[in-house]
């Protein structure tokens, strides 16, 4: 190869390379300290998508979308492939009045995008604003199922139906469900919980690791009964071999002031006592008995008769239980 034909090609190749540099140089940071937002500014540099982007972004927080919409189509007539610019002039066209072409804009960049989890989020928000139920539900289960932003997606759909748990349940997957009951009970919501635990339990059913978990919440929660049934459909256990105890589903341990050395509750005279109907969840003590406890979070029925188990023909009162207050006396129940 002759040595005009390599310095022919060594030219070629450091055109480019002169013309990035160039660009680069005059191009100033967007938002950088260096840069002034300013007509004068804009209009010089009027032909950086990146730079009317910043000042679009800058109207915007000045709370001035007419003029912040005007930025943002200019960096899109210089980059019609500029998918932040673009959802950006659609939320400023929609801030204006103009929704209808807000959404004809929202749908360009959503099939230009395709699945991108990189502006899922921001469409996500555009979609709401815009109400594209159908666009906002697709996006809303592509979070999360993917589990990226899936608090923050579960509480935009918690809070944009008024926390109507069904409504919820209609939009997401059945996949998803999981997911919103344990964004329930991490919130202690305990009325919507068992909407979504139905819808459930209607389809292909619970893991076992969610079911216990959610009869831990019940418990807390004081919803014993119900507490008590999940806990013996996922782990078999049959039930109580004494009617009398109470709390069920509850291991206890407890102290008295008098009584025992040992600290357990002494005596059939001095032993817990039902109080009610026997179908009532509720144990009394007497007002002799200083009971100091403090509940375990345990799900376990010390009482059943299950095979091997000697402690189920113990006497009462060499049970022990644990409690959660300091009181005298004590009644303890569930919600009614």
């Amino acid at each position: 190869m002759s040595i005009l034909l390599r310095m022919l090609i060594s030219v070629v190749l450091a055109l480019p390379a002169c013309w990035a540099t160039v660009y680069n140089w005059r191009l100033p940071p967007p938002g950088g300290h260096h840069y002034t937002y300013s007509d004068e500014e804009a209009h010089r540099l009027r032909f950086y998508p990146r730079v009317q982007f910043a000042e679009g972004m800058h109207a915007w927080l000045q709370q001035n979308p007419a003029r912040a919409a005007g930025f943002f189509r200019q960096a899109v007539a210089q980059n019609v492939l500029y998918p932040d610019a673009w959802l950006k002039l659609a939320e400023a066209e929609a801030a204006v009045g103009r929704k209808a072409t807000a959404r004809k804009m929202f749908t360009f960049t959503t099939a230009m995008t395709g699945h991108a989890m990189r502006w899922q989020w921001s469409q996500l928000l555009l979609a709401d604003e815009l109400g594209m139920d159908t666009s906002f539900d697709r996006l809303a289960n592509e979070l999360l199922s993917r589990k990226d932003m899936a608090q923050d997606t579960l509480q935009l759909l918690h809070t944009r139906f008024n926390g109507d748990a069904s409504a919820v349940v209609a939009v997401l997957n059945p996949a998803h469900l999981t997911a919103y009951l344990d964004w329930l009970i991490r919130w202690g919501m305990t009325r919507e919980s068992l909407t979504v635990w139905h819808a459930l339990t209607s389809g292909a059913g619970a893991q076992k690791q969610t079911a216990l978990r959610y009869a831990d919440f019940l418990l807390n929660r004081k919803r014993i009964v119900l507490a008590r049934d999940i806990w013996r459909q996922y782990t078999g256990v049959s039930g109580l071999s004494k009617p009398a105890w109470g709390l069920i589903g509850t291991k206890m341990v407890g102290r008295t002031t008098t009584g025992n050395s040992n600290g357990s509750i002494p005596a059939p005279s001095k032993a817990i006592s039902r109080c009610g109907s026997p179908s009532e969840d509720r144990q009394t003590f007497p007002s002799s008995t200083s009971i100091r406890f403090s509940r375990q979070r345990r799900l376990r029925d010390t009482a059943s008769a299950m095979p091997g188990n000697a402690e189920a023909s113990q006497p009462i009162r060499d049970r022990s239980w644990k409690f959660s207050a300091t009181t005298n006396p004590v009644s303890t129940g569930r919600d009614r």
